[in-house]
């Protein structure tokens, strides 16, 4: 989110001083600073991407291990060829089934995570969107924020015309559950004198998430 800010820094101050740029001959200067930039975020998004798909191949090495141990313990049991099979197949039909759920388990897992803001913090307007798998719609992912502990001087707020547009801001409240949606502009501000603490949990979007949402 950093790097995606300054990025846009750069490109706004370049935009806005276009008629110097070429004067001084600073075009170099402005296009390896953002190059260097997108480098930086691409190295963060290729990381992020890596250890999201980490538990796949993780999980299918357990299997693969478990399957190895299984026909170890049969063959101590002097189970012959042909009574081995069986067991082995209904071990493989099993983890076939079992091992994708498994695996989404674990990147819910990654998915979850403590949001602590400090008393008199501030995060400025910003957006979401360099992740493009955030939505509403089927297999997208949406963020469900759950207050656990916070203060009514702490506040949500969104910008839906844009960073420079009217501010709506609300109190999110404890016992309840939000939808946030990040791709969007919004703020995040604590006045109060306590910590305020969320958990946000990203959840893969489809039909029954929307019905409890409306509820």
């Amino acid at each position: 989110m950093i790097n995606e800010k300054i990025r846009v820094q750069i490109v706004q101050q370049s935009l806005n001083a276009i008629k110097e740029t070429i004067v001084f001959g600073r075009q170099k200067y402005f296009s390896d600073l953002f190059n260097n930039i997108n480098n930086s975020n691409r190295k963060v998004l290729s990381k992020y991407f890596t250890f999201l798909e980490l538990p796949k191949p993780i999980i299918e090495l357990i299997g693969f291990s478990c399957l190895i141990v299984f026909i170890i313990v049969l063959i101590s049991l002097n189970y012959e060829g042909k009574d081995i099979i069986p067991p082995i197949a209904t071990f493989c039909l099993a983890s076939y089934k079992i091992l994708p759920s498994a695996n989404k388990i674990l990147i819910s897992i990654q998915r979850i995570r403590f949001a602590k803001l400090l008393p008199g913090a501030f995060l400025e307007p910003h957006t979401d969107a360099i992740d493009q798998s955030f939505g509403l719609q089927d297999s997208e992912i949406a963020r469900i924020a759950v207050p656990l502990q916070t203060n009514e001087k702490a506040t949500f707020s969104i910008y839906p015309k844009g960073k420079d547009g009217p501010e709506m801001k609300k109190h999110l409240q404890l016992g309840h559950y939000y939808y946030t949606d990040v791709k969007g502009w919004h703020s995040i501000a604590n006045k109060g004198d306590t910590d305020r603490i969320h958990l946000l949990i990203d959840c893969i979007s489809n039909k029954e998430f929307r019905r409890l949402l409306v509820q």
